[in-house]
């Protein structure tokens, strides 16, 4: 009873997130994929509820489409949440190779999902066979160590990036970082109960675990999400020159693009280590959203690609035309640290600094 709760709780939390960050273009961020995203693990929990329930036999053609969709779970979230934060994108080869186990298991299990509902009800009928149940655990055990894999990837990279930028810019994603904690020890804690319980009982854990992870997670998001949203209308009546226009034509897009253009070729802007959108925003006079706008469209990168890119272009001319070592670089490049301008060096130019101050 208590278990049906749960993943029919996040099963609705899933469909209503969902629409949530559809409609997050409002206070200047990308939804579009978290949302896919959510709408995704919202035919996860159906799916759920249908094994928790035994249910199956009713909704054959979902048999085995839970490891296969659950192969997208972690791919699909790295990309949501680059798109939404306006992280610097993810290195594009171990976004391509993160996708290779989702069609590898469709390649595979084609011939199963193309055949008739008799043939999967057959299936059904012999699921507790020893042969089924290793595929079963198998398929179970990958699909977990797969996504504990890539999350903590994702977990690391937010890591990196925050040493790189200012911890002012990474305030929301600090305590998105405690979520991300807290799914990776229960997906390494499913992959403990595979090899100790029974198949069932393991698939059973882990998705009301995950379910209620889902649950937390949505409205955290949804909450956070409001108040930014509330704020910005508080300011706008007490600033309401700032948010005058919430959507500016190419004219005006191109104008203040030339402006901030200008603006962060200033070193005193530049090279701020504590530099945010909100700063910049502020220097140009705008709302944080508008701003956002103008660099979205304008340059067609998010803030933190866009800063990123220009340290590094800094970096480019104090290699090309001093003899400075590579530490008085990065950090009269405006970066924080060593590590982290190495690291999104590499990303941009596919070199290290002292790579490229050798050849050139």
């Amino acid at each position: 009873m208590i278990g049906n709760i749960i993943i029919s709780g996040a099963l609705l939390q899933c469909f209503v997130v969902s629409y949530f960050f559809l409609q997050s273009d409002k206070i200047g961020r990308n939804g579009k994929y978290l949302s896919l995203f959510f709408l995704l693990n919202s035919i996860l929990m159906f799916i759920n509820l249908l094994v928790y329930n035994e249910a199956l036999d009713k909704y054959p053609h979902f048999i085995k489409l839970g490891f296969l969709f659950a192969f997208l779970v972690a791919p699909l979230f790295m990309i949501a949440i680059e798109k939404y934060f306006g992280l610097p994108f993810e290195n594009k080869f171990f976004i391509a190779l993160s996708f290779i186990p989702f069609l590898s298991l469709l390649i595979y299990q084609l011939p199963f999902y193309l055949s008739s509902s008799q043939a999967k009800l057959v299936y059904l009928s012999q699921i507790k066979n020893p042969h089924q149940e290793l595929e079963r655990r198998i398929l179970f055990t990958l699909t977990f160590v797969f996504n504990a894999l890539v999350f903590i990837r994702i977990y690391i990279r937010f890591r990196h990036l925050s040493e790189e930028f200012s911890k002012d810019n990474f305030k929301e994603q600090e305590k998105f970082q405690k979520n991300l904690i807290v799914l990776i020890f229960w997906l390494l804690a499913s992959i403990s109960f595979a090899l100790i319980f029974d198949i069932e009982i393991a698939e059973n854990l882990s998705s009301l675990g995950f379910a209620l992870w889902m649950i937390a997670f949505a409205w955290q998001r949804v909450y956070l999400d409001q108040s930014e949203l509330s704020q910005e209308t508080k300011q706008s009546l007490t600033d309401p020159e700032k948010y005058k226009k919430s959507f500016l034509n190419e004219d005006k897009v191109n104008e203040l693009g030339l402006k901030i253009n200008s603006l962060l070729s200033q070193d005193e802007i530049l090279l701020d280590s504590e530099l945010t959108l909100p700063k910049l925003a502020n220097e140009m006079n705008l709302s944080n959203h508008i701003c956002s706008q103008v660099i979205n469209r304008y340059f067609d990168k998010s803030f933190l690609e866009l800063l990123r890119e220009k340290r590094i272009y800094k970096s480019l001319e104090l290699l090309k035309n001093t003899d400075l070592p590579i530490l008085r670089i990065c950090y009269e490049s405006g970066f924080n640290s060593k590590n982290s301008f190495i690291r999104a060096f590499r990303e941009v130019t596919g070199k290290t600094p002292s790579e490229y101050k050798k050849e050139t």
